[in-house]
Order: C-alpha cells, then sequence, then structure tokens
C-alpha cells in the first residue's frame, strides 16, 4: 500500500562568491516525499521535471568506471534521446553509490549512498 513520509534533503548551498560550486555546506529542506506507486504515468518530464520508464538496462555491473564509461554512458545516451527528443546529450560523470571499500593513494576510502540531492552541475549551455 502506498504511504508518503516526511524526510530532510541536503542541497548544496552556492558558493557566496560566485566561484565555481563545490561543497559549502548543506542547505536542508524538510519536505513531503510522495509514494507514486501506481501512479507513475502521472509524471511526465515537461510537467514534473521527471518521468518513470521501464526499460532494462543491457549494462548491469558498475564496479569498472572504463566499462561504465563504455557501455553504459551510449546506453543512457540512447535512451535519453528516445525519450526526450533531444540532439545533443552530454554525460559528464558518475558516482558509484554502492557500499564497498577501496584503497585510494594509501588512504581508505568508503563509497556510500549521497547524502545530498541535487548534486548536478552544469557548465555553460550545451
Amino acid at each position: 500500500m502506498a504511504s508518503d513520509t516526511t524526510g530532510t534533503l541536503n542541497y548544496m548551498l552556492a558558493p557566496p562568491d560566485g566561484s565555481r560550486p563545490y561543497h559549502n555546506g548543506e542547505d536542508p529542506y524538510d519536505m513531503q516525499i510522495e509514494d507514486v506507486r501506481g501512479k507513475e504515468e502521472l509524471y511526465k518530464l515537461d510537467s514534473a521535471g521527471f518521468q518513470y520508464g521501464r526499460e532494462a538496462a543491457k549494462h548491469t555491473s558498475f564496479l569498472n568506471n572504463d566499462e561504465v564509461e563504455r557501455e553504459y554512458y551510449p546506453e543512457s545516451i540512447d535512451l535519453i534521446r528516445r525519450v526526450t527528443g533531444a540532439s545533443s546529450i552530454v554525460i559528464f560523470d558518475h558516482i558509484s553509490t554502492q557500499w564497498s571499500t577501496m584503497f585510494w593513494a594509501t588512504k581508505l576510502i568508503i563509497l556510500a549512498p549521497l547524502e545530498n540531492a541535487g548534486v548536478e552541475t552544469l557548465v555553460g549551455e550545451t
């Protein structure tokens, strides 16, 4: 059964000096989060800013960044182009959010789910 909830979404603060965004702190918002299961067809890109779709990805392993860029990026671009009709699509980065640990430059880094919403960054117009 569908149920709604309230949660805090953390957005990045814009740099006060107008410089390139990085991580300048968080701007938390308490938001109503609606469970839209069974109502997915009501949400369209033009009216909601997102839409649901059901299409299984051919690429299913996201542990190797080179494979993701080589295989999943083109697959994603094709899907976005078909759904939106966009003539230009630029994927500039991806973030792995699965729980894992790895050693990098002799430091232990723990990759965990993102804690911030709205982490997209646009550089110029495309």
